[in-house]
This record gives structure tokens, sequence and C-alpha cells, in this order.
């Protein structure tokens, strides 16, 4: 890590503390001349941490200062013994701790809502055709069906949610519903953990999942962690009041299964099982009935 700083930036570590991030190792370091950067590093990790640089510059340069800048994206192993990136560190408390501690219920709507208008404002960037992700791909609904969707459900076959053959099923009847927008840059990711809140602006982190697709992936996602929270239905307000969009559609489901299966698997197979497991098994199996008898 020195080695990497002193390279990049010609500069000492004058203080590093560990952040608590899941599987991703996390630091925040304060520089000799007091500038203080997030070193994140993980193997093979390179691609996304590219991916992640991608949403960010977009998104600052097309709607203004919203996503930290990302200073560094190395894979070389040659500074450090993992990919790593580099990146500005916001300042600010993280959007879950102001919910759940300092902000009162009128407060909350008004966030809610401004939520909402973000996350539309983000979602209406349409992304450059020829940028390293749409570029050679498959039409939207071709990839996600087989490349997003249906490696997540194959993980939950073994907790007899899902069968080999609903799966295929499934992944061949998307790709009968085109989306309507299917180019716009979506961040996959959005919930109170990666809001930062500060001065009554909001910040948007960890976009390495991002992808560039149909908006309405990125609503139904929100959905299944939002609306088990509160006030959904106001964020959904504030997103429609910049982007209109149908959330009726039957692709939303679609969408919803990919992400239930992810969450579905975090619970049943990797130790994450608690009170809300109940309510992400219903909610698959309502979606999946939903779009099987379609």
């Amino acid at each position: 890590m020195e080695e990497a700083i002193k390279y990049y930036f010609n500069k000492i570590i004058k203080e590093k503390i560990k952040l608590e991030n899941g599987w991703k190792e996390s630091w925040l370091i304060t520089l000799s001349d007091h500038q203080k950067v997030v070193f994140r590093a993980y193997s093979n990790y390179t691609e996304l941490f590219e991916r992640e640089k991608l949403f960010y510059d977009t998104v600052n340069s097309k709607i203004g200062k919203t996503c930290p800048e990302i200073y560094v994206v190395d894979g070389s192993c040659d500074y450090y013994d993992k990919a790593f990136q580099i990146s500005e560190y916001i300042e600010g408390k993280a959007l879950r701790y102001c919910l759940q501690e300092e902000l009162n219920d009128r407060k909350k709507e008004n966030i809610y809502y401004e939520i909402g208008q973000l996350i539309a404002q983000i979602n209406q960037i349409e992304a450059d055709v020829q940028s390293m992700y749409p570029m050679g791909r498959d039409s939207w609904e071709a990839y996600y069906s087989n490349f997003l969707m249906r490696p997540q459900l194959l993980r939950i076959v073994a907790n007899d949610l899902i069968t080999i053959d609903e799966i295929d099923l499934i992944c061949e009847k998307m790709q009968a519903y085109p989306a309507s927008k299917a180019n716009r840059l979506l961040h996959r990711d959005i919930r109170p953990d990666n809001l930062i809140f500060r001065n009554g602006r909001l910040f948007v982190i960890d976009a390495e999942t991002s992808e560039i697709g149909d908006p309405l992936d990125e609503l139904a996602r929100i959905h299944l962690e939002w609306h088990y929270w509160e006030m959904y239905d106001t964020l959904l307000k504030g997103y429609k009041n910049v982007l209109k969009i149908d959330t009726d559609n039957i692709l939303f489901y679609f969408y919803q299964l990919e992400e239930l299966g992810e969450l579905l698997d975090m619970h049943y197979n990797h130790g994450c099982n608690n009170s809300t497991t109940p309510f992400f098994r219903n909610c698959f199996r309502e979606a999946k009935e939903k779009v099987l008898r379609d």
C-alpha cells in the first residue's frame, strides 16, 4: 500500500484506518499533506473497479458532483498484491444512520423524494454505445437473461426454490419482452448504505456492479430494498417526476427474480439467513409465478 501511494501520489501515509466493507479490503488513508483517500483492493477485480470509474466519471460530468473521483485503478500487482483502486474520500454520514438516528418523518420524506429524483437523473443518462460494456454485446434482454439472471438463479436450484427447467423457460420468455430503454446508466445497488448524506446533499458510492441497460431494472432492485424499509412510494414519486416509467411492465418481475436470487443465495448459502429471509422468499415465489404464467 505504501509503495502504491508513493508511486501514484509521491506522498507518504500519515494514518490509515481499516474500514468495514464486507469482502473487499478497504482503508481510509490520510496522506502527508492531510489529503484523505480511500484505498480498496480485491483480487481479480480490475474490471469492476474500471466499471465503477466509468460510472462515477459519467455521472459527475453529466449531472454534477454526485460521486467520488477515482484517481487510480491498477490491476498490475506491481505495487500491491491485489488489484486496487484509490478514490476521493467523501466526508459525511451513511444515509442508513441518518434515517435511523437523525431525521424526523418530514425530513425523511423529503430525502426519499430527492433520492428518487437523483436516481432518475442517473438513469436518464444515455451511455456511449462504443464504451467497453455494451459494445459487441447481445441485446440487453439476451445479455440480462443469460449473463445476469441465469447464473444467479442457478445458485439457488439446490435450495428447492426453482428448477433448471423453470430457469430455462424464464430466460427464454424474458427475451420476448423488449425493454423500452436499454442503453441507460444503472447503479444497481442503490440502498441506504451506498448513499452519503452531507450538509443536505446526497452522494452515491459503491457502483462497481453498475450496468448499461433498462432503468426498470434499477427500480425493481430498489423496490425490494426500500419497500421493505419505508416511503418507497415517495421515492417512486420523485423518480417519476423526472423520468416516466411503467412499473407494471412484466419485465419488472423478471428483474426482481435476479435480485431475489442474489439475496436468497446470500441468505441460504452464505450465512446471511435472518428475519428478512421469509419476506424475500415469498417475493421470489410471487415473481416466479407471475412470469411463468404470463
